[in-house]
């Protein structure tokens, strides 16, 4: 069986953007996990995993891409970087995050790392989808209504 895969059209910037930044994680892999999970255990490696998964997503994801000169900021997953629109499954509250990195140098509000709970539970989830997120504060349930990713 042959699998067809989609093509995903991007600005010229947010191609190049997504290529450095599949570059800088794959970079930077040894140091986040030696920094936030010194420790070979179950975190470490449910992280790792998540890691690699994203990597070989948004990899396929540069593959599969092409440059169109119109916008297009909506991407088909959650990826670091990404602004989500999310509704609180009990309340119907809607939330904006922005998905960022550990180092991120300007948190504004909104901001999550992909280190914290809310942050693992949304990376690689698509439009449509909910997500259980576990918090220290409760177990929490959201459907993902958009994801963009700004240039």
């Amino acid at each position: 069986m042959v699998r067809v895969s989609k093509t995903y059209k991007f600005s010229k910037a947010t191609f190049e953007n997504l290529v450095k930044h599949l570059l800088d994680i794959e970079e930077g892999k040894n140091q986040l996990l030696n920094e936030y999970f010194p420790e070979p255990n179950e975190e470490r490696r449910d992280f790792e995993k998540l890691f690699d998964d994203y990597v070989i997503k948004v990899d396929n994801l540069v593959r599969n891409a092409s440059i169109s000169e119109e916008e297009h900021d909506v991407f088909p997953f959650v990826t670091i970087g990404s602004r989500v629109e999310v509704e609180d499954a009990e309340s119907n509250e809607p939330y904006k995050f922005r998905i960022v990195t550990p180092y991120e140098s300007t948190i504004e509000n909104g901001d999550i790392s992909y280190l914290s709970p809310m942050g693992k539970s949304l990376l690689l989830k698509k439009a449509g989808e909910k997500t259980e997120v576990n918090a220290p504060g409760g177990t929490y349930c959201y459907k993902i209504k958009a994801i963009k990713h700004p240039q």
